[in-house]
C-alpha cells in the first residue's frame, strides 16, 4: 500500500502543506509515503496510485496553479478508471475570491466522478490554515492505522 501525496503550487504553500504531510505520515503510519508534483503525474499514472492526499491552492480567477493546469484539463476529458484508488482533497485559497478553492473542487469532483474512493470529505482552507490542515492530517492518519 502507498500514499502518495500530490500537490498544486503557485506561491508555495500548498507544496509546503505536502511536505509537512509527507515527513507526519512517514513517522505515523507503516505505508510506503511519497510527495509529488501535480506537473510530474499523468492520469494514467494515477491508477498505480492506492491512497492519493491531493493539496492544492487556487489561483487568479479559480483556475489550478500553473503546474497542476495540464492534470487538471486531462482529468476532465479523461474516461481513465480510477475505482482502484481511494482520495482525499485539501484546498486552500482565499475567500475573498469569487471562486473560492475551485482548482480543490475540481479536483475533487473529477476522481469521484472516475471512481476513486474518498477517504475523506473535501476540506477547503482559507488564509489561515494551519489547524484546519493539522485536523484534516488527523483524520487521513485514522483511515491507515
Amino acid at each position: 500500500m502507498n500514499i502518495s501525496i500530490l500537490y498544486g503550487s503557485e506561491t508555495g504553500n500548498a507544496q509546503g502543506l505536502a511536505e509537512q504531510a509527507g515527513d507526519y505520515l512517514k513517522t505515523h503510519i507503516r505505508y510506503e509515503v511519497s510527495v509529488k508534483d501535480l506537473g510530474d503525474v499523468s492520469v494514467s499514472d494515477l491508477k498505480s496510485l492506492d491512497n492519493i492526499l491531493l493539496i492544492t491552492s487556487t489561483w487568479g480567477d479559480g483556475e489550478a496553479p500553473s503546474n497542476a493546469g495540464k492534470i487538471l484539463e486531462d482529468l476532465q476529458n479523461s474516461s481513465e478508471d480510477l475505482s482502484s484508488t481511494s482520495f482525499a482533497v485539501f484546498a486552500i485559497g482565499s475567500s475573498s475570491f469569487p471562486q473560492f478553492c475551485q482548482a480543490g473542487i475540481d479536483f475533487d469532483a473529477l476522481l469521484e466522478k472516475l471512481g476513486s474512493k474518498r477517504l475523506a470529505d473535501l476540506e477547503m482552507a482559507d488564509d489561515n490554515y494551519s489547524e484546519q490542515f493539522a485536523t484534516w492530517l488527523s483524520t487521513i492518519q485514522s483511515n491507515f492505522v
